[in-house]
């Protein structure tokens, strides 16, 4: 999935960019991980969030996410490469 974080990033990106005042859905089969993982990625990026935000963000909107352990790794790799290129 950290393949496609900046991809999809930068699509969201676009869309809410260009169109302000709407929503981007962002979906997957159960709407517990993956799709989470693509948001969380998205707010770590975008909204300058941690991991921990984002998902605390999340949760207070979703309370049934439940990220995969692989995804998370994934992420905490995503916030720690971001910081280092920001440094």
């Amino acid at each position: 999935l950290y393949h496609f974080f900046e991809k999809s990033n930068d699509f969201i990106h676009m869309v809410t960019r260009d169109i302000p005042d709407k929503n981007v859905l962002v979906h997957c089969y159960m709407g517990r991980s993956r799709s989470v993982a693509i948001v969380i990625a998205y707010l770590i990026k975008k909204h300058d969030m941690t991991m921990d935000e984002a998902i605390d963000y999340i949760k207070e909107r979703r309370p049934q996410i439940n990220v995969n352990t692989s995804f998370l790794k994934q992420l905490a790799h995503y916030e720690r490469t971001l910081k280092e290129e920001s440094e």
